[in-house]
C-alpha cells in the first residue's frame, strides 16, 4: 500500500511537471516575443519621430528660404524703381550711389536681416558692394548670377561664401526704360534660421561644410569676423558651420561618432543622455552637395519610458503567469487526486479481473478435462451398444422376426446419432473457446482446399460447382472461416442431391461492400420456407426427419457463432422448392488478436 502511494505521488509530480513546465515555457516565449515586438514597435516609433523631424526640418528650411527669398524679391522691386538709384547708376557715380544707398542698407539690415547688397554690371563685374564698399571691380562667379543671366528673371538660392558662411542670395536682372543695365543682388546669411528650426522642431541641429569647398585661411578669417573659433582638424572631410548645442562636449561627442564613420546610426549615447539622429544633404544653388544637416532628438525620456513599460509588461506577465499557473497547479492537483483514485479503482478492478481470469482458465481446463472424460465415458457404452447390436443382428438374424430386426436397427441408428451429437457438441465447445490469430487469407486457396476435401461427394453426385474468381485477400480467422464454408457447402450438397439428382448446382460467390466482405453459397435444392429462416441457425433445430436427412442441428449454430465473432451476420434467402442461398459477412475493420 505504501509503495502504491509513493508511485501515485511520483505520478502526480510527473503530470504537473509535464503540463506546467511547457506552460511556463510557452508563457516565457510569448512574453519574450511580445516584449520584443513591443520594443521594436517603440523603437520604430522613435525612429519615425526622428525621420518626421528631419522631413519637417527640410520642409521648414525650404519654406523659410522661399519666404525670405520672396521678401528679398519685394525689396529688390522697390530698389530697382528708385529714380535716384537709377540716375546714380546711369551716371556711373559710385560715391553718389554709395552715399544714397548706405542708409537704405542699414535700414534693410536692421529690419529684414539683409547682410549683402550688390550692384553688378552686365559683364558681371561688381560695381559696388554697399555692405563692403572698399571691394569692387571683381568678376562675380556664382550660380545665382549665372541663373539670373540665363533665365532673365529673379534667381535665388543658398551659396557658400569664401569665409565658410551660407548666404541666401537673390539676383535680379535690372532694366531701366526697357533696357537691361545690370544686376541687383540682395542676400542674407542663414545662421538665424538654425535657432528658429530648433525652436519649431524641438530638435538639436548641426550642419557641416565639406572642406573641399573651403580654404582654411579664409575660413579662419570668417570666424574671426564674427568672433568665433573653429576646429578645422576635428573632422576629416568637413567642418562645423553651425550648431544649436550649447554644450560643446556633447557636440564634440556626437561629431566624434560621425568622425568614426557611423553617420548612418540612429542612436547615440553620451554620458546620461541618449540621442536619436538622422542626416540629410545640404544642397546649394548649383545643386552641389556641399555639406550635411544633422538632426538630433533627445530620446532619453522616451527610452526610459520604454524600459519602464517593458519592465511593467514583464512584471504583469509574471503576475498573470503566477496566477494562471497557480490555478493550474491547484486544478491539476484535483485531477491528479481523481486520477489516483481512478487508478486505485482500476488496479482493484484489474486484480479482480485477473482473479476471475485465473478462475475461468482453471474452469476451462476442468471443463476440457470433463468434456474429454465425459465424451470418452459416453462413447465407450455407445460403441458397445453399436457393436453388440451388430453382433446380435449378425448372429441371430435367422432367429429374429422382422420386428426384432427393426428394433436392432433402431438401436444401432440411435447409438450412431448419439455419437454424432457428442462429436458436434465437442466441436461447438471448441469453436466457442478456441482463439486463433487473424491473418491475411487468400480466400480462393481456402475455398479450393475445402472443395478438395469434399471432392468425392461433389463428383459422385455430379454436382455442377461454380466458384467466383479473384475473391482476393481477407483478414480473418482461417480455421474458423473454413468451418463456415465447410458447413454451408455440406448442407448445399445434402439438400441439393436428393431431389435434383440429374442437375444439382452449387455456386460460391463474393461481393466487396464498403465495410465488410460478403460471401454466399447458393444451391438449387429443396429450399426453406420463410418462417423457418431464423430457426435454422438455432442449435438443435432441424426442419426435416432424421430418416430423410442426417444432422444434429448444431452446424448452423456453429456458423452463426463464428460469423458474429468476425463482426458479421449470417442469414438465408430461400423459397420452398426453389433452392437456398446462405449469406455471411466479415468486417473489413477487424483488429488483430492473438491465439
Amino acid at each position: 500500500m505504501v509503495n502504491s502511494k509513493k508511485k501515485n505521488m511520483r505520478s502526480k509530480e510527473k503530470i504537473r511537471r509535464r503540463i506546467l513546465l511547457p506552460f511556463i515555457l510557452v508563457v516565457a516565449v510569448m512574453m519574450g516575443v511580445f516584449s520584443f515586438a513591443f520594443y521594436r514597435h517603440m523603437v520604430g516609433m522613435m525612429t519615425m519621430k526622428v525621420d518626421n523631424a528631419l522631413h519637417e526640418m527640410s520642409k521648414l528650411f525650404e519654406s523659410k528660404l522661399d519666404s525670405d527669398a520672396e521678401l528679398l524679391s519685394g525689396l529688390v522691386d522697390l530698389l530697382k524703381e528708385d529714380k535716384q538709384i537709377q540716375n546714380f547708376w546711369l551716371a556711373k557715380d559710385r560715391q553718389g550711389l554709395l552715399k544714397y544707398t548706405e542708409p537704405l542698407f542699414k535700414e534693410l539690415r536692421s529690419k529684414y536681416r539683409v547682410t549683402h547688397f550688390y550692384f553688378h554690371g552686365l559683364d558681371k563685374i561688381c560695381f559696388l558692394r554697399v555692405h563692403n564698399s572698399s571691394r569692387h571691380g571683381d568678376l562675380i562667379k556664382r550660380f545665382t548670377i549665372d541663373g539670373a543671366s540665363k533665365a532673365m528673371r529673379s534667381f535665388y538660392g543658398i551659396e557658400l561664401g569664401p569665409f565658410g558662411t551660407f548666404t541666401l542670395r537673390l539676383v535680379h536682372p535690372w532694366f531701366i526704360n526697357g533696357k537691361q543695365v545690370g544686376y541687383l543682388e540682395l542676400g542674407e546669411e542663414i545662421d538665424h534660421m538654425i535657432p528658429q528650426l530648433k525652436q519649431v522642431l524641438g530638435a538639436d541641429l548641426i550642419f557641416t561644410i565639406e572642406k573641399k569647398y573651403l580654404k582654411r585661411q579664409r575660413w579662419k578669417e570668417g570666424l574671426q569676423m564674427v568672433n568665433k573659433t573653429g576646429k578645422w582638424d576635428f573632422l576629416t572631410d568637413s567642418v562645423v558651420a553651425g550648431s544649436t548645442f550649447e554644450d560643446d562636449s556633447t557636440e564634440d561627442a556626437l561629431l566624434s561618432i560621425l568622425q568614426e564613420g557611423n553617420a548612418g546610426q540612429s542612436r547615440f549615447q553620451f554620458k546620461d543622455m541618449i540621442y536619436r539622429g538622422s542626416v540629410t544633404p545640404l544642397i546649394d544653388a548649383g545643386k552641389r552637395n556641399v555639406g550635411n544637416f544633422f538632426v538630433f532628438i533627445d530620446a532619453t525620456g522616451d527610452e526610459k519610458e520604454l524600459f519602464f513599460m517593458l519592465f511593467a509588461l514583464a512584471g504583469l506577465s509574471l503576475l498573470v503567469a503566477f496566477v494562471v499557473g497557480g490555478g493550474f497547479y491547484v486544478y491539476l492537483g484535483r485531477i491528479e487526486s481523481e486520477l489516483a483514485a481512478a487508478r486505485n479503482d482500476l488496479e482493484t478492478t484489474n486484480f479482480e479481473l485477473e482473479t476471475k481470469k485465473s478462475l475461468l482458465e482453471k474452469t476451462n481446463k476442468e471443463l476440457d478435462h470433463f468434456t474429454h472424460t465425459a465424451s470418452h465415458d459416453l462413447r465407450a457404452p455407445l460403441r458397445a451398444i453399436v457393436s453388440f447390436s451388430t453382433f446380435l443382428e449378425e448372429d441371430c438374424k435367422d432367429k429374429m422376426d422382422a420386428q426384432g430386426k427393426e428394433y436392432i436397427s433402431e438401436i444401432t441408428s440411435g447409438a450412431k446419432r448419439m455419437g454424432q451429437l457428442i462429436e458436434d457438441l465437442l466441436k461447438l465447445t471448441r469453436i466457442s473457446r478456441l482463439q486463433h490469430p487473424y491473418e491475411n487469407v487468400d480466400m480462393n486457396d481456402l475455398i479450393l482446399s475445402i472443395t478438395e476435401r469434399l471432392k468425392f461427394d461433389i463428383e459422385s453426385n455430379k454436382i455442377d460447382l461454380k466458384v467466383a474468381e479473384n475473391i482476393g485477400i481477407v483478414h480473418c480467422d482461417k480455421i474458423k472461416i473454413s468451418e463456415v464454408f465447410l458447413n454451408f457447402i455440406n448442407n448445399a450438397i445434402k439438400f441439393s442431391v436428393k431431389d435434383n439428382q440429374n442437375n444439382p448446382r452449387i455456386e460460391i460467390g463474393y461481393d466487396k461492400q464498403d465495410k465488410f466482405h460478403q460471401f454466399y453459397v447458393k444451391d438449387n435444392g429443396i429450399g426453406i420456407e420463410a418462417k423457418y429462416h431464423q430457426q435454422v441457425f438455432k442449435i438443435f433445430e432441424t426442419l426435416h426427419s432424421r430418416d430423410d436427412y442426417d444432422g444434429t442441428g448444431i452446424g448452423l449454430g456453429i456458423v452463426k457463432t463464428i460469423v458474429e465473432e468476425h463482426q458479421g451476420t449470417a442469414w438465408v434467402e430461400s423459397e420452398l422448392g426453389k433452392g437456398a442461398t446462405f449469406y455471411f459477412t466479415i468486417s473489413t475493420n477487424l483488429k488483430n488478436k492473438e491465439a
